[in-house]
């Protein structure tokens, strides 16, 4: 692991997913309509008001910043966000990453569940029903078809899905094409789930142009995230480095 970047104050996980709070006509990338949805669960709200804290906010600027030292906004990236242990606060994390590289350089920013089992994010946005990564897999359709809008301004989000995946049915080359796909209209796109483990997570970080490990302080033991690590490398991902969570002040 190439360097620990900047380590992050432990986030509450338990955000209550409001589903209807403002009602709107989403629209796809391709300015198509799609059918009613919610514009604005607390969790997107929560993210377009900013966090309370103003060290934990400096944080997670400067983490974006070390981001885009890496990725110059100029061209953007595509970055995997995987959690080693039980709570790793990946969710959390990812959206407010998102949100601060728009913010950064006005530039568009999409936010995709990338976790097969949890779904946190696909919960938070209430998009349980919506399609997503999973169908443009499976069905060979444009992931970027599926991709909704946000309450957040320049924040677009990608939902799971509702079909499930295994090692036979994930192809890398269709994971290496979905997110090409997904970059030609955003310009980091965040890809974010809570193991490191499993074919989607092995097939996202090779194509991938960095991964993150996400790690609670006092969660995990050191021997597994040298394994998620040696998974990951194994796979061909870039491991850039890790960002801690559960630092108290």
């Amino acid at each position: 692991m190439s360097r620990m970047v900047q380590a992050l104050k432990q986030l509450d996980s338990n955000v209550d997913v409001a589903p209807q709070l403002v009602e709107s006509t989403a629209t796809t990338v391709d300015n198509k309509p799609r059918k009613q949805r919610s514009a604005g669960t607390t969790y997107e709200i929560s993210l377009a008001q900013g966090i309370g804290s103003a060290r934990l906010a400096r944080q997670y600027r400067r983490l974006a910043e070390n981001i885009a030292n890496e990725f110059p906004t100029t061209r953007g990236g595509t970055l995997f966000l995987s959690g080693v242990g039980p709570t790793t606060h990946v969710a959390d994390v990812a959206g407010q990453v998102a949100v601060e590289l728009s913010h950064l350089a006005d530039v568009d920013v999409l936010l995709v569940d990338a976790d097969a089992d949890r779904k946190v994010l696909t919960q938070r946005f209430a998009a349980n029903s919506e399609r997503g990564l999973s169908e443009s897999l499976q069905e060979s359709t444009l992931a970027s078809s599926a991709v909704l809008h946000s309450a957040v301004p320049r924040l677009r989000f990608l939902p799971f899905g509702n079909v499930g995946l295994t090692r036979r049915t994930v192809a890398w080359q269709a994971v290496e094409g979905m997110l090409t796909d997904l970059r030609r209209n955003n310009r980091y796109v965040i890809l974010a789930s809570d193991g490191a483990h499993g074919p989607l997570a092995e097939a996202v970080s090779r194509y991938a142009d960095g991964s993150y490990l996400l790690v609670q302080i006092g969660s995990s033991e050191i021997s597994g995230i040298s394994q998620a690590v040696s998974q990951l490398t194994a796979a061909g991902a870039r491991v850039l480095g890790c960002i801690a969570t559960g630092v108290g002040e």
